[in-house]
């Protein structure tokens, strides 16, 4: 099997580096490729097993270009991604708030202060028609060239739902180009203190079945599409 798996930065491969191995030594072909460098050892790690397992390769992606579009694109999710920490079910997480208002654009977080926005009908109303506006952003030339040059037969993600997350179009390009994607939940509270999964995978692989309610409540994954795992890390 022809496998891709992409990160923000190779130091999300931590939980998966068993797996990462196993799958190698079963004669599966991995290509990895991170959005950019870490400084948390994921780049050693990486070199290592590809000292190992000559069925692994690797990459990180040029650098995406700035412009007036890119920064269109992250202030719409980084903006969704604030409004879900709005709802009343998050009344009492004043620190995640915090972090998310932080990260989200000016007129985001102006918006909130509206008569409109201090409602939940009037807030739901512009979650909607903001979400209906992220979902018309193109995919990424630079994306589709990378499922074409490679062409898996399956995309593995993670982390995918931190704040602001641009590998939304990986999971979108996949789903246009026909090939199966897969979420791993890369830590224990990665559905609960980040953002949002602005598009869905055709699975989710999580650790635990609390895991799973979680991914059912908070992000809306449909049950059939949950796949409980363990803690990959151990």
């Amino acid at each position: 099997m022809n496998i891709l798996f992409c990160v923000t930065n190779f130091g999300f491969l931590r939980n998966f580096q068993s797996t990462i191995a196993t799958l190698a030594q079963r004669g599966h072909r991995l290509h990895l490729v991170a959005d950019r460098t870490d400084t948390t050892g994921g780049m050693t790690m990486v070199e290592d097993l590809v000292a190992r397992y000559p069925a692994i390769t690797y990459e990180i992606s040029p650098p995406a270009r700035r412009g007036m579009w890119h920064a269109f694109t992250s202030a719409v999710r980084l903006t969704l991604d604030y409004w879900r920490y709005l709802e009343p079910r998050f009344a009492g997480a004043v620190h995640l708030r915090g972090r998310a208002e932080r990260q989200a654009p000016a007129p985001a977080r102006a918006l909130v202060h509206l008569p409109l926005l201090r409602s939940v009908a009037g807030r739901r109303l512009l979650f909607r028609l903001l979400r209906a506006i992220e979902r018309t952003i193109p995919i990424r030339a630079e994306v589709r060239a990378l499922l074409h040059r490679q062409s898996p037969d399956v995309l593995l993600l993670t982390p995918l739902l931190y704040f602001g997350s641009r590998q939304v179009e990986h999971v979108r390009a996949a789903r246009e180009l026909g090939i199966p994607s897969l979420l791993g939940v890369g830590s224990w509270d990665h559905l609960t203190t980040k953002g949002l999964i602005h598009e869905l995978p055709d699975h989710v692989a999580v650790w635990n079945e609390m895991q799973k309610a979680e991914a059912i409540d908070l992000h809306a994954v449909p049950a059939e599409r949950l796949i409980v795992t363990g803690a990959q890390a151990y």
